[in-house]
């Protein structure tokens, strides 16, 4: 168990180093709707498919 959370915060990690904002109670990765295909990074596939993310978009 501790190595599958060790994962997924490494993940968190990776895709805020990114620019994105990920909220982990609401389990949302929030990106800029300017940009729509940075949102498909293998780390965000990855969190959406392995650990119930969302992506929502948000307008600046």
């Amino acid at each position: 168990m501790a190595t599958n959370k060790n994962k997924l915060y490494c993940l968190i990690y990776r895709v805020r180093a990114q620019g994105f904002s990920v909220s982990i109670k609401e389990r949302t990765i929030y990106y800029n709707c300017n940009d729509p295909q940075s949102v498909e990074t293998k780390s965000i596939r990855r969190l959406c498919a392995e650990y119930g993310f969302v992506r929502q978009a948000t307008i600046i």
